[in-house]
């Protein structure tokens, strides 16, 4: 099923992204969420941004997008975020740092992976 949703979308990565090897579908849910809840009808410039930077021993990916108002919880509000946060504890204990930010305006995840404690 096609969106009649429009929105701005940008996508960069900069660094040495390739040497890294994350758990497939890790990111997916941030992505995810930011299409679902991002690129609303109600925004009047629907945006989403999404970066990865990578240096020896340290991975950063930023997912941002847009907001209108709150959004009701339906109950399940969260738990996708959650299972991520989960997972991270498992495959990345004392080597990661998960900052969820939710502004007026915008919604934004950052996921910061190091490669040794």
């Amino acid at each position: 099923m096609r969106s009649r949703r429009k929105g701005q979308v940008a996508v960069s990565k900069t660094g040495l992204v390739e040497v890294w090897r994350i758990p497939p579908l890790l990111l997916l849910p941030f992505v995810e969420n930011a299409f679902k809840h991002g690129v609303s009808p109600e925004a009047a410039q629907a945006w989403l941004n999404i970066s990865i930077s990578a240096e020896v021993g340290h991975l950063k990916c930023v997912v941002e997008n847009s907001r209108v108002g709150e959004r009701p919880s339906n109950g399940n509000a969260g738990l996708g975020l959650e299972n991520v946060r989960r997972r991270l504890e498992l495959l990345f204990p004392d080597r990661h740092r998960l900052s969820i930010l939710a502004e007026r305006d915008s919604f934004m995840v950052v996921l910061e992976l190091n490669d040794r404690s």
